[in-house]
């Protein structure tokens, strides 16, 4: 008969590490975006539930339920054209696919005037586990 292996325990903790070589987009802008910096390390119960995934002190924070990635992080901060603006980074998509997904958005805060261009980046995030 086969042998079947058991899973995790529950209340076990899994891990993954997450890569992001380079993100795409965002041409002609300076964005702040945390993930290229460093590889990140993703935790979560390994039966599915609330999630963190951490990029060198920057905290993604989101769920991993079924094997699906949904993660964010939002900033803001004052850039140097005098306005006041705001990033939201998203991890997204299937543990069991050949990479997730990451997006970045910058925009000025609205109500300000002369701001810069709205940027916005993209790339693919492998999973080490």
């Amino acid at each position: 008969p086969p042998v079947v292996m058991p899973g995790p325990a529950p209340g076990a903790v899994c891990n993954a590490l997450l890569v992001v070589r380079r993100t795409h987009g965002a041409a002609g802008c300076v964005i702040d975006e945390r993930v290229t910096r460093a590889p990140g390390v993703l935790q979560f119960p390994c039966e599915g539930g609330a999630a963190s995934a951490n990029f060198n002190g920057s905290v993604f924070t989101g769920s991993v339920v079924n094997g699906v990635v949904n993660l964010a992080l939002s900033t803001r901060f004052h850039f140097s054209d005098g306005c006041d603006w705001e990033s939201a980074q998203r991890i997204q998509g299937s543990l069991n696919a050949a990479a997730l997904t990451y997006s970045y958005v910058e925009a000025p805060l609205p109500g300000q005037g002369r701001c810069a261009n709205a940027c916005q980046a993209f790339g693919a995030v492998t999973v080490q586990r």
